[in-house]
C-alpha cells in the first residue's frame, strides 16, 4: 500500500444527517453524557465536529466496543443537536466497517440479511456489529498479504510452472 491509497477520515464518516439512515445510526451511537463518559469525551480524538470532518486526524484502531476509553475516535456535537443536547457520538457500526476496508454496499447487504429474532431484535445487534468490525482484519491489508503470498509462490516455489 502506498501513500496514494491513504484517504482522509471524511471518506469513512457518515456526517450527512439529511440522510435518514445516517441520522438514525448517529442517534443510536450517541451515548448519554454521564459522569463515567466524561473521560471518554475529554481524552479521545475528535474526528469531526458536527458534519465537518477533521481530515488531518487518523482514527485509532477499531476495537470491539466504541463506548470505551480509548476508542477509535468521536464526533463532537457543537451546533447540531441530534439527541437532547448530547456532546458527542461514537462511530457508528457502518463507519467502523468502512474504516476496516469494507465497502458500504457490503455493509448494507449485511443489514439486509440480518434476520429478526423478535419484532424489534435482530441477530446482529449494534454491539455485535461493533464486535465483528473490531475482530476483523483490514481488508486492503489482507489483500496485500495475499498478493505477497502469490508473489512468493511464483518466485520461490515455482508454482506457476507445475500448474498449482
Amino acid at each position: 500500500m502506498d501513500d496514494s491509497e491513504i484517504h482522509p477520515i471524511g471518506k469513512f464518516l457518515r456526517l450527512d444527517y439529511s440522510n435518514a439512515t445516517y441520522k438514525r445510526e448517529a442517534i443510536e451511537s450517541t451515548p448519554n453524557y454521564t459522569p463515567s463518559r466524561v473521560k471518554i469525551f475529554e481524552t479521545n480524538k475528535i474526528l469531526a465536529v458536527d458534519n465537518v470532518s477533521n481530515d488531518t486526524m487518523i482514527a485509532n484502531t477499531v476495537t470491539t466496543k466504541q463506548d470505551r476509553n480509548p476508542n477509535s475516535g468521536l464526533i463532537e456535537y457543537r451546533d447540531i443537536n441530534l439527541v437532547n443536547g448530547a456532546k458527542y457520538r461514537n462511530l457508528t457500526p457502518r463507519e467502523c466497517f468502512l474504516l476496516m476496508g469494507f465497502n458500504e454496499q457490503s455493509y448494507d447487504l449485511l443489514l439486509e440479511n440480518n434476520s429478526l429474532i423478535t419484532k424489534s431484535r435482530s441477530i446482529l445487534s449494534p454491539s455485535k456489529l461493533y464486535k465483528l468490525a473490531g475482530n476483523s482484519i483490514v481488508v486492503p491489508i489482507l489483500e496485500e498479504i495475499f498478493k505477497q503470498i502469490d508473489t512468493i509462490d511464483k518466485k520461490f516455489l515455482n508454482c506457476e510452472k507445475i500448474g498449482v
